[in-house]
């Protein structure tokens, strides 16, 4: 199985901190980017193709072709065009089921159930969800008893009702699920690729999970997960 990792944002909210490139910054001494190559690496999953684009030669410079943390690692340059139109550009690489995570996203989630869940519910994609301190700056995720997407509800605003279950930036696809991705138009999985999909009536699910997982889109967030890692090394 191949994964994307989307390592291409300008980390905006964190560059008044550091100048380092978002995925780069460490957390236990070690940058969140190479978290998300271990946690894929533990799960047998090393054919990574990684989407860069701002600073792009602190990941390449790092990471290489993937050899010495023992992956293969392709790179392409984000062009632009959005989270889904950057892996439009790589639909001729995605012969089966593939995974699209974040890469400024801390993850402890398991990857072979979540792709078991994939498999086992037949649609194109299926959306890691779980409950998370700030759902109001998160996209939330409106599912039915079968677990199957019937909408989202992006940044919710004071006083709207709903159940606290957010997108966590990790995807399983099909390859027939890039074909919903137009040519030449800017579209973000969120925001665009995923309720576009279900408006159409295409089987999207999310797979609800308790596992740790964190965004580092702000300093808070990042000493956040260092604390998680110190505590889990003392356990």
């Amino acid at each position: 199985m191949k994964a994307v990792v989307l390592a291409g944002g300008k980390g905006t909210r964190m560059s008044n901190v550091s100048e380092k490139q978002k995925v780069m910054l460490e957390a236990a001494g070690k940058p969140i980017l190479g978290h998300n190559v271990e946690l894929l690496k533990k799960h047998g999953i090393t054919d990574i193709v990684f989407c860069v684009s701002h600073r792009k030669e602190e990941v390449e410079n790092y990471f290489g072709d993937g050899e010495k943390f023992g992956v293969r690692i392709e790179y392409a340059v984000d062009n632009g065009m959005g989270t889904a139109g950057a892996v439009k550009r790589l639909d001729n690489k995605f012969k089966e089921s593939f995974l699209v995570i974040y890469g400024d996203v801390y993850s402890e989630l398991n990857l072979k159930d979540f792709f078991g869940f994939h498999k086992g519910k037949k649609g194109l994609a299926s959306l890691a969800v779980h409950p998370n301190d700030h759902p109001h700056d998160s996209t939330i995720v409106v599912m039915d008893r079968e677990k199957a997407i019937t909408g989202f509800i992006e940044c919710p605003k004071p006083g709207t009702k709903f159940v606290n279950m957010v997108s966590a930036a990790c995807y399983a696809l099909e390859p027939e699920a890039l074909k919903h991705i137009p040519k030449n138009k800017k579209v973000d999985f969120a925001r665009g690729l995923f309720p576009a999909m279900v408006k159409e009536g295409e089987k999207i699910y999310g797979y609800e999970t308790q596992d740790y997982m964190k965004d580092i889109g702000t300093p808070e967030r990042i000493g956040e997960v260092e604390r998680h890692l110190r505590r889990e090394a003392k356990a």
